[in-house]
């Protein structure tokens, strides 16, 4: 706490009466109105460094633990992990990013639209997910926001895998393809490992549940993407060619 935070009786945020080093109402930490440069890197650095943790530490669980992280936010622990929104922020708009590195490095400016239009698909389709997951798992986890939370953390570790994908391609080149070929079953198994450890149920019930719900979610993927590449065509402005007429 800097020199001028000890002075100060009253919180700046909402005006509550202070009792320590952050405010008990709002959780501001307690600033006096003229900053050091001192409180500045000291905040900034412990901003960072916390951020970074989490983020490690999020990414680390996602990554090694399929549905531990979903199970962890559901039995309300949260505040060592990063948001569920923005964890798949991160990881939806890094693949982006490293599919565009990686069509630069290969000179290809086909599939862009596609590249582009995919992570917004997916994130307008991730409630119905959810809902796909409430149908099915009810029983299991009766209110729709437990799903939803598994949602985005699923499709917060397919673009994280999706990222890793491309990266290998990057790095390792024609190497790669033998690589690569392991992260669609590796999401499949990805999916059935968390819906049980997140919904329980034997072994026969996650196959059959987690098959179906795969299916159906794949053809909605399939479907949308589809509708969103004709409306891209049909909206583009692309003149059609005129033929004329030989006499």
């Amino acid at each position: 706490m800097s020199h001028h935070a000890v002075l100060e009786t009253v919180c700046g945020n909402c005006g509550a009466e202070l009792q320590g080093a952050f405010c008990h109402a709002c959780g501001q930490k307690v600033t006096g109105p003229d900053v050091s440069l001192h409180d500045f890197f000291h905040e900034a650095f412990h901003e960072f460094a916390h951020l970074d943790g989490k983020i490690v530490q999020t990414l680390r669980l996602l990554m090694t633990k399929p549905g531990m992280l979903t199970k962890e936010f559901l039995e309300g622990r949260r505040a060592r992990y990063i948001s569920p929104l923005r964890l798949y922020l991160t990881c939806s708009l890094l693949f982006p990013a490293a599919v565009q590195r990686y069509q630069q490095e290969a000179s290809l400016q086909a599939g862009h639209a596609l590249v582009h239009d995919f992570p917004r698909v997916m994130f307008a389709l991730m409630p119905v997910f959810g809902l796909l997951t409430w149908v099915l798992y009810r029983k299991a986890r009766p209110f729709y926001a437990a799903h939803l939370y598994y949602s985005v953390h699923f499709h917060a570790f397919v673009f994280a895998a999706l990222t890793l994908e491309v990266s290998v391609i990057l790095v390792a080149g024609r190497y790669a393809p033998s690589i690569t070929g392991l992260t669609a079953p590796a999401i499949l198994v990805y999916h059935y490992l968390s819906l049980r450890r997140v919904f329980g149920g034997s072994h026969l019930a996650t196959a059959w549940k987690g098959t179906l719900l795969a299916i159906t979610y794949v053809l909605i993927i399939f479907s949308t993407m589809v509708a969103v590449g004709l409306r891209s065509v049909t909206t583009s402005g692309i003149p059609t060619p005129v033929t004329t007429e030989v006499k």
